[in-house]
């Protein structure tokens, strides 16, 4: 038990230093925005059945201080009132062009097929990927195309500002940040090393659209569940430089709005996020049980039965208690969520 307990502190310690190491980094090389002008950007947004949330999103990236974007907008086959909203936003400005989206393609998913099918109709030097339900700041193009320019970079996503607005979302919703928690090391992303050291979320990404087309866009990934993510690697694989940086002050989602729906989500996206590696997820949740479950279990028999080493039990719950609260505060969450830890684990895993 002692060598358990051991193990498990090393473990912790180990997740505090990661996630250290990225609160640092995103606070580092994210920069605030300072164009305003430059090239042309694409906005590509897939959108099937969003009339609760289309509105929101077209109406903020109306107000950008960015100049010169278009906004490209796919109706994918939709069964609400998805498509007579965009017509009604075409009419607002000539920055929305509306697209209904053809019949989905032999092997292709749907969302990578919608991109697909946009991407034929966008004149932009470079492409910014978002979903339906996100809402941007006046700033969330001049970010992107100012961070781009400023690393170098081919390939930009980020954390966005997550919404959540119950406890069930609480339980899961903050499962996105767990490989920047536990694994990977944010400042190794732009270096020419392995294609796992990359990372993506689809909700905001921007990048050359030379470079996009370059790699056959998301042909590579047309049936993935997490295009995301095998697109970051796939354009590393081709030798092409990505950053991941800190967006939570110009993009907010509510990304589920139900723990079913939250559940569901996430649960099937974690395979593909560890590049659908079993070895690697064998020992993605050996890490979890080691070093995060087993100490709250028992630290909670300890307490329950009122003899033990209460110390040397507490050391590993306390440092990645203290973790979990520093990506909590990053994220601008409520400090309550953090508390919730030992069953978001239990929810995702088991």
């Amino acid at each position: 038990m002692t060598l358990v307990l051991i193990i498990a502190t090393c473990l912790c310690l180990f997740f505090f230093s990661i996630t250290l190491s990225n609160i640092v980094t995103l606070k580092k090389w994210s920069y605030t925005p300072d164009s305003t002008t430059g090239p042309l950007v694409s906005v590509i947004i897939p959108a099937r059945n969003e009339e609760q949330t289309i509105s929101g999103c077209l109406t903020s990236l109306l107000h950008q201080k960015y100049k010169n974007y278009e906004i490209l907008v796919l109706d994918d086959n939709s069964t609400d009132n998805t498509w007579p909203i965009l017509k009604e936003f075409q009419k607002k400005s000539d920055k929305i062009r509306i697209f209904a989206g053809l019949p989905l393609a032999e092997h292709w998913s749907g969302k990578q097929y919608a991109c697909h099918q946009l991407v034929k109709e966008a004149k932009g030097e470079f492409l910014l990927f978002t979903d339906a339900d996100t809402v941007h700041s006046p700033f969330s193009i001049s970010w992107a195309v100012s961070n781009l320019k400023k690393h170098h970079a081919d390939f930009l996503s980020g954390y966005i500002y997550h919404v959540i607005g119950s406890w069930g979302e609480a339980l899961i919703v903050p499962a996105a940040y767990l490989l920047t928690t536990l694994i990977l090391p944010l400042c190794k992303i732009p270096g020419k090393n392995h294609p796992f050291i990359s990372f993506a979320i689809g909700q905001f990404i921007f990048c050359k659209k030379d470079v996009f087309q370059a790699i056959g866009g998301y042909s590579l990934c047309k049936q993935s569940v997490v295009e995301d993510m095998d697109l970051a690697r796939i354009i590393k694989t081709y030798g092409y430089k990505t950053i991941f940086l800190d967006a939570k002050e110009y993009v907010r989602c509510r990304m589920y709005t139900s723990y079913v729906s939250a559940f569901h989500g996430f649960v099937k996206n974690i395979f593909g996020a560890l590049n659908k590696n079993s070895v690697i997820l064998a020992g993605f949740c050996l890490l979890i049980i080691l070093g995060i479950e087993f100490p709250v279990v028992h630290l909670i028999h300890i307490l329950l039965k009122g003899t033990g080493d209460l110390l040397s039990a507490g050391l590993p719950v306390g440092i990645f208690f203290c973790t979990w609260s520093l990506v909590i505060k990053d994220r601008k969450l409520s400090p309550f969520i953090a508390f919730l830890y030992p069953l978001l684990f239990v929810n995702i895993f088991c």
